[in-house]
């Protein structure tokens, strides 16, 4: 079964008195133990499609259903977002005068579930010694090269261990070594029945997921399944 289902989503903005349709009435199902990348120029809709389906943006038209259960308004959103999702993002979002360690910890803070500090510290150091981060636990955020960077945020989008991981654009701002580096972690990913969603531009790694859907325009062009 998919873990979220979507039916023609539909995301305007408007300039002025112009409306500029920036996703137009997609449909996708995102599967577990899948790697599903959304692919296009830039400006077609990738990342505000990505937003809609990890509810950090509310589509105008459409229907999302998150493990069987339709996202309706009054639903409470921060809490499904803390439980279900993981979120990575290109520009990484850490806080820069914190510590690796607090980084990740972070999702902790906002989580409704009360969590032993002894199964936190568990947690953080498995994460960490997976990831190969163990030894910048200290450092600064700021202090960090682009592949620690992303490693670190990785490591924060997976401490709720959430069944959704979204990656908006995770290896584009990092050099051919480390984006690999951060594509093989996803690939291991994906063997823990986690769905994975890749909005990327680079087409080589877009070949070497399970589905792949090019946009275009807002709309979805071709879907070609691997």
């Amino acid at each position: 079964m998919a873990l979220i289902h979507c039916e023609d989503l539909t995301k305007r903005f408007h300039q002025g008195k112009q409306a500029i349709t920036a996703v137009n009435h997609v449909s996708m199902d995102i599967c577990p133990h899948k790697i599903t990348a959304i692919c296009g120029p830039s400006r077609c809709g990738k990342s505000t499609l990505l937003h809609m389906l990890g509810l950090l943006m509310k589509p105008d038209e459409g229907k999302i259903i998150i493990n069987g259960q339709e996202v309706k308004e009054g639903k409470d959103l921060p809490a499904i977002r803390n439980e279900s999702f993981g979120y990575i993002y290109q520009e990484y979002a850490l806080m820069e005068q914190d510590t690796v360690m607090e980084n990740i910890a972070l999702p902790f803070v906002y989580s409704k579930k009360k969590i032993p500090e002894t199964k936190q510290q568990t947690i953080l150091s498995s994460l960490s010694e997976a990831l190969g981060i163990q030894q910048l636990l200290k450092k600064k955020a700021h202090d960090l090269s682009g592949g620690e960077r992303q490693r670190t945020a990785i490591a924060r989008a997976l401490v709720n261990n959430p069944s959704i991981l979204l990656a908006d654009e995770p290896t584009g701002a990092l050099d051919a070594e480390n984006s690999e580096r951060v594509f093989q972690i996803l690939l291991d990913l994906r063997k823990q029945e986690k769905a994975i969603v890749f909005v990327t531009h680079n087409m080589e790694l877009a070949k070497r997921c399970d589905t792949v859907y090019t946009m275009k325009d807002g709309c979805i062009a071709g879907i070609h399944t691997n």
